[in-house]
């Protein structure tokens, strides 16, 4: 595993929503930055089953404008896209300027299911991700930027969270034989990650590892990387507008 993986401390229900409160609001300003100044940008949200990607996107895109932001779960491709180059869809679903989409797993969760299942040979394996790095350089020379975070999940804990699921009604139908074989073959996957990660991770487009073994953790490390890395991308102005909302809203007695 890369050595790109955040830390924070334990803390108490208070503190996470006083965490959540302060980077949500951030959040809402960064989007209103890349409006305004026609910046699109893509987060990618991917991790093995169970690792808690949903609710992250949904406190991420909580406090977002619904006009401005999508949400892409992707899932395997229809015989219908099977027919074209295999980032024809994501191609599609890149945003304008001012935009904001988040990709529910992406390109990169099929191409490692392929090479773990070695329905793909190393060699075609190393062509797509060549395709994946120019795809993302391309993307970034027009002015797209990218983020891209793995919610890095330990083995015990995505067994007992795959067990919950399966005495849930409502989530019961996420869990079945197929989702058990990618649990047994988690340490290949964990092999192959580490190899994507590497041929992937780019000065321009880096990964970031979130530990979510602690899913509020996780989602206070992910919000906070986002404004952080935003901050790093497009300067010291994002963080003026974001320090004069929050004092806005503290005057309002939020």
């Amino acid at each position: 595993m890369m050595n790109r993986e955040m830390i924070l401390p334990s803390m108490s229900r208070e503190e996470y929503q006083q965490k959540l409160l302060y980077y949500q609001t951030e959040l809402n300003m960064l989007q209103r930055y890349l409006r305004d100044n026609h910046i699109p940008l893509i987060i990618v949200i991917e991790g093995l089953e169970a690792s808690g990607k949903g609710k992250i996107i949904e406190e991420l895109t909580r406090p977002l404008d619904p006009r401005a932001f999508r949400v892409f779960p992707v899932f395997l491709a229809t015989k219908e896209e099977r027919m074209y180059p295999f980032l024809y869809r994501f191609w599609q679903w890149t945003p304008a300027k001012g935009r904001l989409h988040v990709f529910n797993r992406s390109w990169y969760i099929r191409l490692l299911d392929a090479r773990v299942k070695k329905s793909i040979s190393r060699s075609d394996w190393y062509v797509a991700l060549k395709e994946v790095r120019e795809f993302e350089r391309t993307l970034i020379d027009n002015g797209t930027h990218i983020l891209k975070f793995w919610l890095n999940m330990s083995k015990k804990e995505q067994k007992r969270r795959l067990e919950k699921r399966e005495t849930k009604p409502d989530l019961q139908f996420r869990v079945n034989k197929d989702v058990w074989k990618d649990h047994k073959r988690y340490e290949k996957y964990s092999e192959m990650l580490q190899q994507t990660l590497m041929h992937t991770d780019t000065t321009r487009a880096p990964w970031q590892i979130i530990p979510a073994d602690n899913p509020e953790s996780a989602r206070i490390m992910l919000l906070q990387s986002v404004t952080d890395r935003m901050v790093d991308l497009v300067g010291k102005e994002f963080r003026e507008v974001a320090e004069s909302a929050r004092a806005e809203l503290s005057r309002r007695g939020a």
